[in-house]
């Protein structure tokens, strides 16, 4: 049985460079399963649109994608205190 690694991919106003960030982990070359967990940290742009599109376009994508949760903005010294995601 092949490892799992969960990728955490915390975002905040940056979803002009959210196809590139997961097209560098899907198409990297991995052998283990992967899950891509995405915090999205109260996004004022247009992350869900991008997300969806992203989504809808590539299924490769779309199968990795295991969860999208949206929090108001903490900040980054709050996310990095490592909050239990569940």
């Amino acid at each position: 049985m092949k490892p799992t690694v969960s990728v955490i991919i915390p975002v905040y106003n940056h979803a002009h460079t959210l196809d590139d960030c997961l097209g560098t982990i899907v198409w990297g070359a991995y052998s283990c399963e992967m899950e891509i967990i995405i915090v999205n940290d109260g996004s004022t742009d247009n992350f869900h649109e991008e997300l969806d599109k992203i989504l809808n376009n590539f299924p490769d994508v779309k199968k990795l994608v295991k969860k999208v949760i949206d929090q108001p903005n903490l900040g980054a010294t709050e996310f990095s205190r490592c909050k239990k995601i569940s």
